[in-house]
This record gives structure tokens, sequence and C-alpha cells, in this order.
């Protein structure tokens, strides 16, 4: 659509934009990184559809007081070729997103817990304000390396409470897995969290077309990981959590406690591993013994027998 060191000037506002790079493409449109005239790095989304970019733009604006939202600056038309696009520009995040960490980066277990417990904060803000995140999945995720904060970077699937569903992705989303839950808000946020923490946990993302639930539960509980956590992720991938708060008070509770368990697993570890030690001369010894033994025996043997 745009190409790189293409300057996008708005036909309202007048302002410009030189194209730096294409951060991403999704269903209505593109997302390029550029410089605006003052030097500032910028986020660009473009589309030929004005709906979706004008409802996209709107909705940060609504919830501009959330910390963890990139700021939105204005909305414009541009023409290009004798065809006319829709676009707005939002603060740029220089970071990864949690699709990138998914296929290239290993993250500790306490830091995945506390990236689910700030993604449960989030969502609840939102929610309060009277929308719901519906479309939560590791491409809308992105970490800013700079601010070591987790920032949403796509709005297309917000919705008021009270309105349905309509934009989600299936491998994060309850509706697609047929688990048989109420497919409530609550529900579905809170098992696409567990889902995006389960996919960065096992490093790898499911696809309900291929898997069913029980498929990523036995994956799950092969992680060489503490139990209640796992326990907890299946409750909620089984919809057995109905509440965000309960999610994520477990999951604080488990990370509280994960440098316990941390200390307490190493200490275990270094008993094992002396109990194996000692275990290991005693064994060489009493073999050694009974090697001695049989060797004595059989020389006896055969002096008794060349005497006779």
């Amino acid at each position: 659509m745009l190409y790189i060191s293409e300057t996008v000037m708005g036909k309202w506002n007048n302002n410009k934009y030189t194209v730096l790079s294409k951060l991403g493409e999704g269903g209505i449109g593109a997302v390029y990184k550029v410089r605006d005239e003052k030097g500032n790095l910028r986020a660009l989304k473009i589309s030929k559809e004005i709906n979706s970019i004008t409802r996209e733009f709107n909705m940060i604006t609504k919830l501009k007081q959330i910390n963890n939202i990139p700021k939105a600056y204005e909305i414009d038309d541009y023409n290009k070729n004798g065809n006319v696009y829709y676009f707005f520009v939002m603060d740029f995040i220089e970071g990864y997103n949690i699709k990138e960490i998914i296929k290239h980066g290993k993250l500790k277990v306490k830091d995945i817990i506390g990236i689910g417990i700030i993604l449960l904060n989030n969502i609840e803000k939102i929610y309060k304000i009277g929308y719901v995140y519906a479309d939560l999945k590791p491409d809308n995720i992105m970490i800013d390396k700079k601010k070591k904060k987790i920032s949403f970077i796509d709005f297309g699937g917000v919705i008021e409470i009270g309105q349905g569903i309509k934009e989600f992705t299936p491998a994060y989303s309850n509706f697609s897995w047929d688990i048989g839950t109420s497919n409530d808000y609550m529900t579905n946020i809170i098992f696409s969290v567990a889902m995006v923490i389960t996919s960065m946990l096992l490093e790898r993302e499911f696809n309900p077309l291929v898997h069913n639930l029980e498929n990523v539960i036995s994956n799950i509980k092969l992680l060489a990981l503490d139990n209640r956590v796992k326990k907890c992720l299946i409750r909620a991938l089984r919809g057995e959590i109905n509440h965000i708060h309960t999610f994520r008070d477990d999951l604080k509770k488990l990370l509280k406690e994960s440098t316990l368990f941390s200390e307490v697993n190493k200490n275990m570890s270094c008993k094992i591993k002396g109990n194996r030690k000692s275990d290991f001369i005693i064994d060489a010894f009493f073999i050694f013994s009974i090697g001695f033994f049989v060797f004595v025996t059989a020389i006896g043997i055969n002096i008794y027998f060349l005497r006779g």
C-alpha cells in the first residue's frame, strides 16, 4: 500500500509523515512506522475502510485514561493515485510483541505470570469504563523495551458491554474450542489470557481446527512446572474461573510464592544430588567388598584342589 520513504500528507490537517518501515498488516489495513515533520516516531494505520479506521481511532480516544493504551494524535485522509485512503496516527512502541517472544525468546515463568496479571489488570480497567477487549492475542500485545510496560496496539475488536463479539481470533477465544462454557464476556476474557500464558510457557500456539482443548491441557501437564500453576491454567481454560479478580488473585499468589518454591526446589535438588553421591559411594564400596570376597574365595578353592 505504502512504500518506504513515501510521504503521506493528510488532506485536511496537511501534516506530513515519512514512511520508514512496515510494522504489520491485517484484514482491513496496514500499520507503518513513520516520522512526522518534527522528527517524532509514530505508528500510522491506513486503510480504505473509513468506518473501521474511524471506529478504532475513536476507541483509542475513549480509552486514553488507561496508561497502557497508546495515544492517538489525529485522523485524516490520504489521496494516492486517485484512490482515497483513511489513516490515523498513534504512538510508536519500540519493542516486541508477544508473538515474537513465543517464536524467538524464552521468558522465566515468573515473568510470564507477571505479564498475565498485567493483562488482566488492563482488561479489567477497560471493562470498568464500559468496554470489552474481545480480540486478545499475542500479536496485539507489545512489550515496550524502553518504558518496560505492556501495551495493547489494536482496538478493532473492542466493543461496548452488551454488544455481540464480532471480531476475535479463534486460537484465543473459547468460542472456537467447543468446550461447553457459557461463553460470557468474563469467561472468554479469562480463557484468552490463560491461552496467551500457555502459549508463552509452551513456546507455541495452538489451532482449534487441528487441536482440541485436551491436547493443550496434555501439553501443560508435561511442563516442568509447579502443579498449582498447571491447575490454575487448566481451570481457566476449561471455563471454571468466572471472575477476572479470582484469576488475577490466584496468579498473584503463585507469583508471590514462586521465589520460595525456586529455593525449595533448589535445596531439594542439592539434597538429591548429595544423597545420590552418598549412595554411589556406598554402592561402590558394597560392590568392591563382594568382588574382593569372591576373589579370595576363588583363590582358596584353587589352592585346596591343587593340594588334593
